[in-house]
């Protein structure tokens, strides 16, 4: 299997609590433009999250003027999932998803709860009626101990593996959060062994790719800097019943912000095919990797994925 490639890693850059209060209210006015009390303002905007459509887009195209999930719900639920949080920018993403009727669920890194910000937006995440769940204590790949520095750790084996996901549950826990019953392996990188060890301590497996056509699993590819426009075509293309989407608020503030513009337009096609979002995850979310006819080499083939 191979290492996971090198790309800015959200986990390792410097957080302060002063900077990126300032940022986020740049990123608000330049890539959303809100007014008052969430109603969007009609102007261009930088193409930051939109780059390669050779045009700038209105915040109405990208986000329009709130129009949340008001359907009878009658094409069936969607799941949003977002990984490596929380960030500086998850903030925002919670009063989207509040505006727009949505809720989800959140597989955090505890190493980012590294504030008492951080931990006030976990905290909200869980209040708000969103899902927390593990993503692992650091973003280890669970199955070769690859940390996001690129360095291999050694000893790799079951107690590292248990080591990584326990200390999630204890530090949310420690907040007054339920102890995580979902985790998702990051990069997608997962085995019968890892997930063996994962259910022992009583979590059950999210994947965010499948190997079956019929895996109704969508990744956004948000974390590949893709504009807000691509996100929606990606997601909408496919979403239907019981569908997983994968997104990320753990990245830079640029990509979170171009899945934040993206949920607007998404919640617009849901409400045409009456599909509702849901925390609820479905019994069987591993997308057929862990079935035994799958070759090992292909459970790791999404190694550059969050």
């Amino acid at each position: 299997m191979s290492t996971p490639p090198t790309k800015p890693d959200p986990l390792s850059s410097p957080q302060s609590s002063g900077p990126w209060r300032s940022r986020i209210a740049l990123a608000m006015a330049m890539v959303l433009g809100f007014g008052v009390f969430g109603v969007a303002t009609v102007r261009l905007v930088p193409r930051a999250m939109d780059e390669g459509n050779g045009r700038q887009a209105t915040v109405a195209e990208l986000t329009g003027a709130w129009r949340p999930i008001n359907n009878d719900c009658s094409g069936g639920k969607v799941v949003f999932t977002f990984d490596d949080g929380p960030d500086e920018s998850t903030a925002l993403l919670l009063d989207q998803m509040k505006a727009l009727n949505v809720h989800g669920v959140f597989f955090v890194n505890s190493v980012n709860i590294n504030s008492p910000e951080r931990e006030a937006i976990v905290r909200r995440e869980a209040a708000e009626g969103h899902i927390v769940g593990n993503h692992t204590y650091d973003h280890t790949d669970l199955v070769t101990g690859v940390a996001t520095s690129g360095l291999t750790l050694s000893p790799w084996g079951p107690e590292q593996v248990a080591n990584e996901l326990e200390q999630v549950s204890a530090r949310l826990e420690g907040l007054g959060i339920s102890r995580p019953r979902l985790y998702r392996p990051p990069y997608g990188s997962i085995s019968p062994g890892v997930d063996e060890i994962a259910r022992k301590l009583g979590y059950r497996l999210v994947m965010s790719w499948g190997v079956l056509a019929d895996s109704n699993l969508v990744d956004s590819l948000d974390y590949r800097g893709l504009g807000s426009r691509d996100i929606v075509d990606r997601v909408v293309a496919a979403v239907g019943p019981d569908t997983i989407i994968t997104m990320h608020d753990g990245q830079n503030i640029e990509r979170t912000m171009n899945s934040v513009a993206a949920l607007q337009p998404i919640v617009d096609q849901m409400n045409e095919k009456r599909l509702c979002s849901t925390t609820d995850v479905r019994p069987d979310a591993t997308g057929g990797v862990l079935d035994p006819d799958v070759p090992p080499e292909l459970r790791g083939h999404s190694l550059d994925e969050g």
